[in-house]
Formats: structure tokens, sequence, C-alpha cells
């Protein structure tokens, strides 16, 4: 499958600069018109991820999600994750 990537360096401004907003929707509406997914890196803030969610850019990465962590860290990581995100 084919995934548009949006930089960091859009994202971590993209609340404040106009110009960074309007690249990141445009690249959100390309990765629509194309049948692209899409994924935003860099992504630090829930404000952040609120925003991208609301434009249509349903997977990020970054440190809101988590910071790096040791491999064997990383399946009790994805337990707690999922128990906290996922559960209603």
């Amino acid at each position: 499958m084919k995934t548009l990537k949006i930089d960091r360096s859009f994202i971590s401004t993209m609340l404040e600069s106009d110009a960074d907003m309007a690249i990141v929707r445009g690249i959100i509406e390309l990765a629509e018109v194309f049948k692209r997914d899409i994924v935003a890196e860099g992504v630090e803030t829930k404000a952040d991820c609120e925003k991208l969610l609301e434009m249509g850019c349903d997977t990020v990465q970054g440190y809101y999600n988590a910071r790096p962590m040791p491999a064997d860290e990383v399946l009790e990581w994805v337990h707690q994750y999922h128990a906290k995100h996922c559960s209603r």
C-alpha cells in the first residue's frame, strides 16, 4: 500500500503557522484524492493529534503516543495503551 507521510517540520508548527497548516491540509487532501494512506510524524501534543484527526489523518507517530522504549517493554505498553484507549 502507498502511504504519504507528513514531515514533523510541518506538524510541529501547524497550529501557529497558517502556511504549515495549509501544507498539512493539502497533503491530507492529496492522500484522499489518490486513495493513499497518510501518517503524520512528530506528533507531540494532544492538540496536534486532535487537529490531525479532525482533518482526516488518523495515523500518527510521535511522543504523544509513546517515547522510544526497549523492545522488551513494547508488549506491555501495547496492552496498557489498548486498555486505556480502546475499551469503554
